[in-house]
């Protein structure tokens, strides 16, 4: 329940939603593979409504919308192997400050655009 919690944050600028569910999920003990893997599940239908919400107000076509979810649904799935490749190579604090960087990064990209 605290992880979907989290997510819901996720909508103020500045939060990262896989970056709370991962850092929750790691502080309650579980592995970075597991974090990161719940972390995707997660995004599955968080990812899939907001599309959806984009349809509805008539910013895109359904058909847009599917290409757009497909190249979603596969970076995901690259960028979450990349991470647990990573979170089995390196000590947690070292994984834990790589992803903190990574949502700082994120942040600012968005403060920009």
């Amino acid at each position: 329940a605290i992880t979907g919690l989290l997510q819901g944050l996720a909508i103020l600028p500045g939060f990262s939603r896989s970056g709370l569910t991962i850092g929750y999920l790691l502080i309650r003990r579980y592995s970075p593979r597991e974090a990161v893997k719940a972390s995707l599940l997660l995004a599955i239908p968080t990812l899939l409504l907001a599309g959806l919400y984009n349809v509805f107000r008539g910013e895109y076509e359904l058909y847009t919308l599917l290409v757009l979810q497909l190249i979603v649904f596969l970076i995901s799935i690259l960028s979450a192997k990349a991470l647990i490749e990573l979170s089995r190579r390196l000590k947690i604090h070292v994984f834990t400050l790589i992803l903190a960087f990574l949502a700082l990064i994120g942040a600012i990209v968005q403060l920009f655009s």
